[in-house]
């Protein structure tokens, strides 16, 4: 289906993607809702998402994202009590990866149809080391994942998927037991 609003769809590297156990997917984030559904239909693992949070005001909307794994998260411009909320968010998805399941973040943390990786906020690293830290898991994969479209603004035109090396969490934390500021270091990593 989604052939219709695109000619081609390169898809590279997917047998990179572990079969089973926690993945945490780390996409650039260049055309907004069109991203995540690039990941979660070309990779076969069931996939939940943090999406705006702002999102989940609309209340005729929630069930309907709830249903198909939309976890909501808020960021400093969503305001202080917003913010706030993202305890709950964290532990959500440190749930998603006790249950050995996937999900993908854009740690841009906004959207803008660049062709380059823009800076990296600290969640992805934070959750990651949080869901080893906190023993909800023992392993977590992180796949670096570029979504790259040849001409972001015309229909019809083509899309390249990259579903990158695995990081091993666990052994990133083993080689980096004696840093300071793993959070820092981990996002620089990703």
């Amino acid at each position: 289906s989604l052939l219709m609003f695109y000619r081609r769809i390169w898809v590279y590297g997917n047998a990179r993607i572990p079969r089973t156990g926690a993945v945490l997917f780390i996409a650039n984030h260049p055309k907004s809702f069109m991203d995540a559904s690039l990941v979660a239909c070309f990779q076969h693992r069931v996939l939940n998402t943090l999406i705006r949070g702002d999102m989940f005001d609309k209340r005729w909307l929630r069930p309907l994202l709830r249903a198909v794994h939309q976890i909501p998260i808020f960021r400093r411009k969503d305001g202080f009590t917003n913010l706030k909320k993202n305890k709950g968010t964290f532990d959500a998805c440190y749930q998603v990866f006790a249950r050995k399941e996937a999900l993908l973040i854009f740690p841009e943390a906004s959207t803008m149809m660049v062709p380059y990786l823009r800076p990296l906020q600290k969640g992805a690293a934070r959750l990651a080391i949080g869901t080893l830290e906190g023993e909800f898991s023992k392993e977590l994969w992180v796949i670096p994942t570029g979504i790259f479209y040849a001409e972001p603004t015309r229909s019809r035109s083509d899309i390249a998927i990259h579903f990158g090396e695995p990081v091993s969490v666990s052994g990133w934390m083993e080689e980096n037991r004696n840093c300071d500021d793993k959070i820092a270091a981990l996002t620089e990593h990703f």
